[in-house]
């Protein structure tokens, strides 16, 4: 978690060597961080994928 200024949090849940491809191996959505993410609620969501999120 970030703070930046007095008004906006930065938060990742990013998880290194997963695709958001619940077939391919293997898959954010078993990750305890992809639950997180579904509890947070923020304004603004910006969502990057990679060269992971490519596979089949």
């Amino acid at each position: 978690m970030q703070h930046h200024g007095d008004t906006v949090l930065i938060e990742r849940f990013a998880v290194s060597g997963r695709t958001m491809l619940k077939q391919a191996k293997p898959p954010l959505w078993n990750e305890i961080e992809f639950s997180d993410t579904l509890k947070y609620v923020p304004d603004v969501c910006v969502i990057l994928l990679g060269t992971n999120d490519s596979n089949f």
